[in-house]
């Protein structure tokens, strides 16, 4: 859950979702995890946005 995750993490650096919540976290190395929630409860997917800007998906929500 979000609550999960913000307590393993802490508080998200910002949202830039539009329509779906997708918060974000910006690491040292310049580079993101990004967590996408439908309703800021349920994790659709976790990705880590590289430092070119392309995305790898780390988690799935199953069943969804």
């Amino acid at each position: 859950t979000m609550s999960d995750v913000k307590r393993l993490a802490g508080e998200p650096d910002g949202d830039e979702g539009s329509g779906l919540y997708v918060y974000f976290w910006k690491l040292d190395d310049g580079t993101q995890v990004l967590v996408g929630t439908p309703d800021n409860n349920r994790v659709f997917y976790i990705d880590w946005m590289k430092s070119d800007g392309t995305r790898e998906r780390l988690v799935e929500a199953q069943g969804e």
